[in-house]
């Protein structure tokens, strides 16, 4: 066991230490990483959206949670993902860097509808851990820059807080799983 726990912490290293410095050497790489991202996350979003279409047409599965055991997860949003809990963190974290190239100068034409997509799909997952998360992380974000932001920049977190209020409450109401 202890041999395994090296050459994964070793893995671990050359993946997050190594490989992207050899990856990000100029700003035209790390443009071409997030030109790849878009299209990573949009076949992700494409085939999610048309599973959930088929799954709800049609009562297929057309991408079930594991291929090997082939469990169906429900009407909820998981594309690739497998886990409907593990799309709810793909999709944080794709929201997130696409957010990032944008500050960093990167813009894609179709940002705000992946954006608009990575919103719808949230919700669609129907994941209790996840919504809490966001909940839990909009709070102490408000509550540790409450003195910092500016009166129209708090009634737009407000704003947001009440939609994202909302759309859990939704959920809540619409999914049994909730």
């Amino acid at each position: 066991r202890a041999i395994s726990e090296y050459i994964i912490n070793i893995y671990y290293f050359i993946y997050f230490v190594i490989l992207p410095s050899l990856l990000f050497k100029n700003s035209h790489s790390i443009n071409y990483i997030f030109k790849i991202y878009r299209y990573v996350i949009s076949i992700f979003l494409l085939l999610g959206f048309i599973d959930l279409f088929i799954l709800y047409t049609f009562n297929y599965d057309l991408i079930p949670r594991h291929y090997i055991d082939g469990r169906e997860v429900g009407l909820r949003f998981h594309s690739i993902a497998g886990e409907p809990r593990d799309a709810f963190v793909y999709l944080i974290f794709s929201f997130s860097i696409i957010k990032l190239s944008q500050l960093v100068g990167y813009k894609f034409r179709y940002d705000l509808f992946l954006l608009v997509l990575i919103l719808i799909a949230l919700p669609l997952t129907q994941s209790a851990s996840g919504m809490i998360g966001v909940a839990l992380s909009l709070i102490f974000i408000i509550l540790h820059n409450l003195n910092k932001i500016s009166g129209k920049k708090l009634l737009f977190g407000v704003f947001i807080f009440i939609v994202f209020g909302l759309i859990f409450y939704t959920s809540l109401q619409g999914s049994k799983r909730l």
